[in-house]
């Protein structure tokens, strides 16, 4: 396991979102990988917790049709971690190298306490905007 294959990985079966994870509080980035063997999950998962002390979490995503596999994604939550965790991966793609730029700004504008005045409000939404516009 190394940062290549992990970058790799993630530029063909990754995700990078915006999602708002608890009522009532702003969106946060999430960074998925998604696979149906868990076992390579974990690996990924492992790696980048001993590189890194950032923690991750699988969860299992039951088959919806009958001939479908069970599936499972690779989460890391909250800009923090995120910020931390992109430092070490190269992405080529073009829509999430886009978004890790994003997520850079949306940073500078998140405030700890997540207490916003209005006018530092309406410009996180605007970097948020800017997040789907590629």
């Amino acid at each position: 396991m190394n940062w290549e294959y992990i970058s790799g990985f993630f530029d063909a079966d990754g995700s990078v979102t915006l999602s708002k994870l608890q009522k009532n509080k702003n969106k946060t980035v999430v960074i998925s990988f998604h696979n149906n063997e868990k076992s390579i999950l974990e690996s990924i998962r492992d790696f980048i917790l001993k590189e890194t002390n950032i923690k991750g979490f699988i969860t299992h995503k039951k088959q919806k049709k009958e001939n479908h596999n069970d599936s499972y994604s690779l989460n890391y939550c909250y800009i923090p971690k995120v910020i931390e965790l992109i430092k070490f991966m190269v992405v080529l793609h073009p829509k999430k190298k886009h978004r890790f730029e994003i997520i850079q700004k949306l940073k500078d504008v998140t405030k700890r306490n997540g207490k916003y005045s209005d006018e530092e409000l309406k410009c996180r939404y605007e970097i948020e905007e800017l997040f789907w516009l590629h």
